[in-house]
């Protein structure tokens, strides 16, 4: 379901940005001549505050916990390589002076967008540059440009990167009263619309949301100002969402259409499927209201309970889906046993599936013999 993949995505995307923040003097002074009006979006990295091991074992805890000790085992050797080349790109970048990363996102250069790295006094630009294009490669995205335009190096596609910009100080202060929103958090993405581009959502949204009912998305994109998520953690994970409109009615009418949303889905079966604790998880995600804004609040506790209903389903398969795939590899594998010992035996089938009959036929991997959804120790019947 399309919904649930995006519920996913968001969740994991809470779970892997640690570590964000913005001070509002960076913007003002630093990144003001890379932001246009046309923005719509920011996020920051304090670089200095990322803690990747505590990424990685959030992860590998919750795989352990839904998918059991040998899938982690699995996942902890794949991710082994990432930690240490991680960890080494981090310092490095720290070491040169890199010590905030911005992701700035306009509709005049949508769908690119442009990874902006303040240089602080004193720091090496060259050095940091060269930092900055060895994690920028290490992604994989193609074609890059990386420039260093005043106190600041730019990172993105050509188009995104070279375009000259200018931000009226009415977009800038929007912009800084966002991120004052969620100031004291670890993390903070920040969503500011444009009156134009909130035109552009009302006429949009219905076209493309129709398999959501007889939701006003009107009220959601014309009544918001600003959206602001402030993330803390891992280890420990906690949410603050605000959400400002221009008034205390147009706050009342965006909170009655996101109770609408959820109705809506909590009327489809499958979404229950899904997210068994469905109601239930809509009632922790549903704000409230104090005048002109909505405030979401989730403490530790609660988001971790949000993960694993939103995921341990999905785990749960994926590792019933692992666990056939074992079996279904473990019957082919004695199949073709079977046939070799009947090649050095005229023809004749071995009488039993022990594995001092057949094992040498097999790579003398005796693990074929056992079906990983059972601790039987003849689970195989021949």
């Amino acid at each position: 379901m399309q919904s649930k993949r995006q519920l996913i995505i968001f969740i994991c995307l809470c779970v892997c940005l640690p570590g964000l923040t913005v001070h509002a003097y960076q913007l003002d002074k630093a990144l003001s001549p890379c932001i246009d009006d046309q923005a719509f979006a920011l996020a920051h990295l304090d670089v200095a505050r990322l803690d990747v091991d505590a990424l990685i074992d959030k992860a590998l805890s919750m795989v352990s916990t839904h998918m059991g000790e040998d899938s982690a085992k699995l996942a902890h050797a794949g991710l082994d390589d990432f930690r240490s080349q991680a960890d080494a790109q981090l310092r490095d970048l720290l070491q040169a002076g890199g010590k905030d990363v911005f992701v700035l996102f306009s509709m005049y250069d949508f769908p690119y967008f442009s990874v902006l790295i303040p240089i602080p006094p004193g720091a090496d630009k060259d050095r940091l540059k060269q930092e900055v294009q060895k994690i920028a490669q290490a992604f994989e995205l193609g074609e890059l440009s990386t420039q260093v335009s005043g106190p600041v190096i730019r990172v993105g596609w050509k188009q995104a990167v070279t375009r000259p910009r200018s931000a009226s100080p009415e977009r800038l202060k929007v912009l800084n009263e966002a991120l004052q929103a969620c100031a004291d958090t670890l993390a903070q993405l920040v969503f500011c619309p444009s009156p134009d581009q909130r035109r552009v959502l009302m006429e949009m949204l219905p076209q493309i949301s129709q398999d959501l009912g007889p939701v006003q998305w009107a009220t959601l994109s014309q009544n918001l100002d600003w959206a602001a998520l402030g993330l803390n953690g891992p280890p420990a994970l906690s949410m603050d969402l605000t959400i400002q409109s221009a008034s205390a009615e147009d706050a009342d009418s965006i909170l009655s259409s996101i109770k609408d949303i959820y109705a809506y889905i909590g009327k489809k079966a499958e979404a229950h499927e899904e997210i068994p604790d469905l109601d239930a998880s809509f009632r922790r995600l549903t704000p409230k209201q104090e005048g002109r804004h909505l405030r979401l609040q989730v403490d530790a506790q609660t988001l971790d309970s949000l993960i694993t209903d939103a995921l341990a389903p999905s785990l749960a398969r994926a590792r019933t889906q692992a666990r056939r795939r074992v079996c279904m590899n473990n019957h082919r594998q004695i199949g073709l046993g079977l046939f070799m010992y009947a090649d050095d035996h005229d023809d004749k089938l071995p009488p039993d599936l022990e594995f001092s009959t057949i094992g040498k036929y097999l790579g003398s991997n005796p693990r074929i013999f056992k079906c990983p959804a059972t601790r039987s120790e003849n689970p195989y019947v021949y």
